[in-house]
């Protein structure tokens, strides 16, 4: 009974796990960033110099993961300082930022029973299968 349910845990966590990791590599991958400056030409779009918006990215990813408080940024656009995020922009990111970090959360839990179901799969099958 204890291998059926761990076997089930695992069929279900796995999705759960490549899942919540995809979108953790997504969000901590400047490169992908980096990739949409280069393909929409937000830096032109913007008027943000490319290694600013880079810099801007850089400061999400490290808000996202606590590194920083705030995702308010000041940049410099079209030659002149500017504050990047309105108050509904800084609202919305520390929603994303919650999101994320459940994203996070679920990762963490899912690797966890995928470990502790394989090791109920690997030890205690044999033990009960002694005893029966």
């Amino acid at each position: 009974m204890h291998r059926f349910i761990a076997n089930y845990l695992i069929i279900f966590c796995l999705p759960l796990l490549f899942i919540s990791s995809t979108i953790r590599f997504g969000v901590n991958n400047l490169s992908l960033y980096e990739y949409s400056v280069d393909k929409y030409d937000i830096h032109i779009t913007t008027g943000i110099d490319k290694t600013e918006l880079i810099g801007v990215y850089q400061h999400l990813i490290d808000f996202y993961n606590s590194l920083e408080d705030t995702p308010q940024i000041e940049v410099i656009r079209n030659g002149e300082p500017f504050t990047l995020f309105s108050e509904n922009e800084l609202m919305h990111l520390e929603d994303v930022k919650g999101l994320i970090r459940l994203d996070y959360m679920v990762q963490w839990i899912t690797f966890a029973l995928i470990i502790i179901a394989s090791s109920v799969v690997r030890v205690v099958s044999p033990f009960i299968s002694i005893i029966i």
